[in-house]
């Protein structure tokens, strides 16, 4: 959503102000939207200050997953990176 609004907008603002201002609006937004992520978004439940005890072990039942599925899921990713590092390195030769 941010790409597609940047892309039109940046067209107008450096119409209108500079091209100069479309990087300095565009970076001061990119820095309020980055410091309002660290503060509101924490990587588990359990590291998030203002969740209750009750909705943290909501949200852990709802995403568990079984360590049977993980390492499925984690040698599947091995094998397509397998399938895919040669193509990568072949074609920048």
């Amino acid at each position: 959503m941010g790409t597609i609004l940047g892309t039109i907008f940046s067209g107008m603002m450096a119409v209108d102000l500079g091209w100069r201002i479309v990087f300095y609006i565009e970076g001061s937004l990119s820095l309020i939207v980055v410091s309002a992520w660290l503060f509101f978004i924490y990587d588990s439940p359990k590291l998030h200050p203002r969740i209750s005890k009750q909705e943290q072990e909501y949200i852990e039942t709802l995403t568990a997953v079984s360590s049977t599925e993980s390492r499925v899921r984690s040698l599947a990713i091995e094998i397509h990176a397998a399938e895919i590092r040669p193509t990568i390195i072949l074609s920048f030769k």
